[in-house]
C-alpha cells in the first residue's frame, strides 16, 4: 500500500500552518507581556513658582488619557500604568498657570519631577 503524493504535501501543509500559527501566537503573548512590564510610575512634587511651598489639590493627569490624580498636602503626586509612548504631562490649578510638557516613558524612570507653577 502506498500514500499518494497529494496526502503528503497536505500532511505537510497542516504541519507547517500549526507551527506558524504557534509561532504567532508565541510573538503575540510575547509582546503583550513587554508592554504590560513596560508601564512605569510617574512621580513628582507641585510647587508655587514664587513661594516655593507645596501645593496641594493640584490636577495631574496625562492629556488625552483616564489616567490622573491630585496632589496631597505635600504636593506629591504619583500616576501608575504610564503606556510606552510619549504622552504630555499636565498639572493645573485655579489662579496658577497650567504646566505642560511632552515626557517620553524612558526618561522617567526612578525620577522624581519638581513642577513649579506659576500664579
Amino acid at each position: 500500500m502506498t500514500i499518494p503524493f497529494d496526502f503528503c504535501i497536505l500532511e505537510y501543509a497542516k504541519y507547517y500552518y500549526n507551527s506558524a500559527m504557534k509561532n504567532i501566537v508565541l510573538f503575540t503573548l510575547l509582546i503583550v507581556c513587554q508592554t504590560a512590564l513596560a508601564q512605569s510610575i510617574l512621580k513628582g512634587r507641585v510647587i508655587s513658582g514664587d513661594t516655593q511651598n507645596p501645593l496641594p489639590s493640584v490636577s495631574v493627569y496625562l492629556n488625552n488619557t483616564s489616567l490622573g490624580t491630585i496632589t496631597n498636602e505635600k504636593g506629591e503626586f504619583t500616576i501608575r500604568k504610564i503606556p510606552a509612548v510619549k504622552f504630555r504631562l499636565v498639572a493645573s490649578l485655579v489662579s496658577y498657570e497650567t504646566y505642560e510638557r511632552m515626557l517620553d516613558p524612558h526618561d522617567i524612570a526612578d525620577t522624581v519631577f519638581i513642577i513649579s507653577l506659576k500664579p
